[in-house]
């Protein structure tokens, strides 16, 4: 397989990835719209420690640190996002 091949393979996931996290965003709007409802707050330190700790597991020893790093920014925009939604 040559580079540009594996670069269109590259594409296709990151497509994906976009695509994912669009719906993710689209979730967390609802979620946000229940936490503003029942007072709740945007940041639950126990979910997102909980969540981290569980991709670490499914990404396995060698891709823990990167799968982390990644959904700790995941993490990062979907407060953002909810803080938005809220006009925070």
């Amino acid at each position: 397989m040559d580079l540009q091949e594996l670069r269109g393979r590259i594409d296709r996931v990151d497509r994906q990835l976009v695509d994912l996290y669009r719906q993710r965003m689209e979730i967390v709007a609802q979620i946000s719209d229940y936490k503003r409802a029942h007072g709740l707050p945007v940041y639950d330190a126990e979910r997102e420690a909980a969540l981290l700790s569980r991709v670490e597991k499914l990404a396995g020893a060698r891709d823990a640190a990167g799968v982390r790093a990644m959904f700790a920014a995941l993490l990062d925009a979907s407060r953002a996002y909810q803080h938005a939604q809220r006009g925070e």
